[in-house]
C-alpha cells in the first residue's frame, strides 16, 4: 500500500512539472459547464463519484503493472513487459474514458427529473479529444481536465514502477 501512494504522490508531482501551466488554468472557470446548473450538494455526490472511479482505475491500473511485472518477470525482457503494460494502460484508460459519461449520466438520472433512459457512452472518442486530455488546453472543462489528470498519473504511475519496480519489492 505503501509503495502506490509514493508512486502516486510522485505521479502527481510529476504531473504538475510537466504541466506547469495547471496550476494557472481555473477549469471551473468554463460557465457553459453543466456542474453549474446543479446545487452544492449534489456537486458533491458528483466529486465523490468521480473521485471513486479516479482512484478505482488507478489502483486497477497499478495492480494490472505489479501482475504483469511478476507474471513476466523472466519470460521476456523488461522494455518489452513495459510495452505491454503501456498498451494495457491505453486500453483500461479509454475503456474509463468511454464508460464514464454513462456513469455520470446515470447520477445525473438520479437527480434531474425527466431524464429519458439513454446510452451515452463515448464510443465515438477522437483523436483530438484524446490529444485535448494529454495537453489540457486552457478552456478545458472541469471533465476533461480531471480525466486528462487521472490519465497523466496512470501513465506517470506505470513509468515509475518500470524505473524503480526493483526498489519497490
Amino acid at each position: 500500500m505503501f509503495k502506490k501512494i509514493v508512486i502516486l504522490l510522485l505521479s502527481v508531482i510529476i504531473f504538475f512539472i510537466v504541466h506547469p501551466n495547471s496550476l494557472k488554468q481555473n477549469p471551473i472557470a468554463n460557465e457553459g459547464d453543466s456542474l453549474f446548473a446543479l446545487t452544492q450538494l449534489e456537486i458533491i455526490g458528483l466529486v465523490i463519484i468521480s473521485s471513486i472511479m479516479a482512484v478505482v482505475l488507478y489502483v486497477v491500473n497499478f495492480i494490472k503493472t505489479e501482475k504483469l511485472y511478476k507474471y513476466f518477470d523472466k519470460k521476456l525482457h523488461s522494455f518489452l513487459v513495459f510495452l505491454i503494460d503501456c498498451a494495457a494502460t491505453i486500453f483500461l484508460c479509454l475503456f474509463l474514458v468511454a464508460t464514464a459519461p454513462q456513469i455520470h449520466y446515470l447520477y445525473y438520472q438520479q437527480i434531474i427529473p425527466n431524464l429519458p433512459n439513454q446510452i451515452v457512452f463515448a464510443a465515438g472518442l477522437s483523436v483530438d479529444k484524446i490529444i485535448d486530455f494529454i495537453v489540457l488546453p486552457v478552456g478545458s472543462s472541469i471533465a476533461d481536465y480531471s480525466t486528462g489528470f487521472v490519465l497523466w498519473l496512470c501513465f506517470i504511475s506505470v513509468f515509475l514502477y518500470a524505473i524503480f519496480r526493483k526498489n519497490l519489492r
